[in-house]
């Protein structure tokens, strides 16, 4: 085949343009790699695609229309699949794959046949359809890059302690106890799960009480969303007070609060002092991945070291629009060795959590002292357990567009708090039944429910010097104030408590938050 000019390059464009859309609209929540691999094998098919084209053809026009016809209808079979949800459509259930499969692979021998036999490659249709596409990259690609640009840029403005200056960092006590911080994400206070979702949790909490911790029962997050409230509370301060420009920020400038919470003002003291951080994170924009001992929790790396083949969620949500539906859909009852069904929908973040529980046993065995941060995606939506630990046969799809339905999974959510009730108390009670026990905060990110989502789980075991300064609606911007001043004299006045909410569409844009409750409103 002669070499064409222009050259047609979109059976290239055409088969990189799903995933590049679907990443880039999902950048934000993803792992950044997290779309590597499908684009690897979209590029590799498109080319096998066009080459066995080519091969039959001997003509670079007409395999490349022929590959990207090939590629629209692949791409766009689960897009027409989902929406009739088994209603009928032209006296036909098209929904049902026996029906329209049959439909999809007509439509393609026909349509090659005709283009096969009747399409004449012209210069100006190569440069149009080559235009078009390249037109469609535009958004994807401006977020993709945006975005790591924006990461880029948090890394080189935020140093701690442009956020909070450690005022005793000379000193070097000679007792360092271990320090945890346990966040359960999502995790609700004692009222609200009693009062909106019915559920009495008395029996988790005296547990925990006959331990030691003490339960302040009226603790709100000081913001509505993971990243943000770990960023005021592991630099001891509002967010307006770290990032000078916070209020002029937008969704698109995360990048710069995940490097607040990465490296943070805690972390930076306790090192400066001696301590190693160990980390373990269930939500990769906010884990350490530069910490002293990192355990990596991304999918990719659980199934790498246990040896499965898999895809990642990210992977499934984009085959779930092609002609492979079926085959994501079937359920063939294959098991990895974690027990979990082959294309369980939620399978890496089922692997997560259990993997997550397996190395946290671990982390006991590292000499100290140390700084362990554990972040546990759980009792966070989507919910994949029951109370007992057994795995939701069938899960609710969540769609985190609009936010999540939450009177429509109260049960769920309520089972989700069970369950991680009955991971956690073990291993908290082994954490302060040691010899020498360390300091332990158990507490909750934010809630759960849009009325009450600040209202938070808060616990503490704590040496008897920082119990007397607990106080019930203490909240997460002042847990180290008093921790460190306490135990090394750091001398960090404690703030007045402030709460802030804001909307899912962009979570920088906060507004100031009241208590709900009734018993614990000033």
């Amino acid at each position: 085949m002669r070499f064409p000019k222009p050259f047609p390059i979109y059976p290239l464009l055409v088969a990189v343009a799903p995933v590049l859309s679907l990443w880039g609209h999902n950048i934000q929540e993803l792992d950044p790699g997290a779309g590597n691999r499908a684009l690897l094998v979209a590029v590799c098919g498109a080319l096998v695609v066009w080459a066995l084209w080519g091969a039959v053809t001997r003509s670079w026009y007409k395999s490349a229309i022929l590959a990207t016809w090939f590629w629209l209808l692949f791409y766009s079979y689960g897009i027409y699949q989902t929406p009739i949800g088994g209603k009928s459509q032209l006296g036909l259930m098209i929904s049902d794959h026996r029906i329209l499969l049959p439909i999809w692979g007509i439509l393609f021998l026909d349509g090659s046949y005709l283009i096969h036999k009747y399409f004449r490659g012209r210069d100006n249709f190569i440069r149009i359809t080559n235009a078009v596409f390249i037109f469609l990259l535009i958004i994807p690609l401006y977020q993709l890059g945006y975005h790591q640009i924006r990461s880029w840029d948090g890394a080189k403005q935020f140093t701690p302690s442009a956020a909070v200056n450690p005022i005793s960092s000379n000193v070097s006590p000679t007792n360092k106890p271990d320090i945890y911080l346990i966040i359960l994400d999502s995790y609700t206070r004692a009222d609200v799960l009693q009062e909106v979702y019915g559920f009495d949790n008395q029996t988790f909490e005296e547990n925990l009480s006959s331990l030691g911790f003490q339960i302040t029962p009226c603790s709100l997050s000081n913001y509505g969303y993971t990243a943000l409230s770990l960023g005021s509370m592991l630099n001891m301060d509002y967010l307006d007070n770290i990032l000078d420009d916070f209020s002029s920020l937008d969704k698109h400038d995360l990048p710069r609060v995940y490097e607040v919470d990465r490296h943070n003002s805690v972390r930076t003291y306790l090192e400066s002092i001696g301590y190693t951080t160990v980390s373990i994170v269930g939500y990769q924009p906010i884990a350490w991945t530069d910490s002293d001992v990192y355990y990596p929790t991304n999918p990719s790396y659980i199934a790498s070291e246990k040896g499965i083949g898999f895809l990642s969620q990210f992977e499934r949500m984009l085959l779930r629009a092609t002609a492979l539906k079926p085959i994501i859909q079937h359920n063939n009852q294959q098991f990895d060795p974690y027990d979990i069904p082959f294309n369980y929908v939620y399978e890496d973040l089922v692997r997560t959590q259990w993997y997550t529980f397996e190395k946290i046993n671990e982390i006991r065995e590292i000499p100290g002292p140390k700084f362990v941060f554990i972040h546990i995606n759980y009792p966070h939506p989507p919910f994949m357990f029951r109370s007992d630990g057994s795995m939701i046969d069938d899960p609710k799809i969540l769609s985190w567009n609009d936010g999540v339905p939450w009177e429509e999974t109260k049960d769920e959510y309520v089972e989700a708090v069970q369950y991680v009730n009955n991971q956690i108390f073990p291993y908290v009670k082994q954490l302060t039944e040691t010899p020498n026990p360390p300091i332990v905060i158990l507490q909750g990110d934010h809630g759960y429910d849009t009325p009450n989502r600040l209202a938070i789980f808060n616990s503490f075991f704590v040496p008897d010097s920082i119990r007397e300064k607990l106080y019930p609606a203490i909240t997460p911007v002042n847990t180290f104030r008093i921790i460190l001043d306490e135990l090394f004299g750091a001398d960090y006045p404690i703030l007045e408590d402030k709460s802030f909410m804001s909307p899912l569409k962009n979570i920088l844009d906060v507004t100031p938050y009241q208590e709900t409750m009734p018993d614990c409103q000033p």
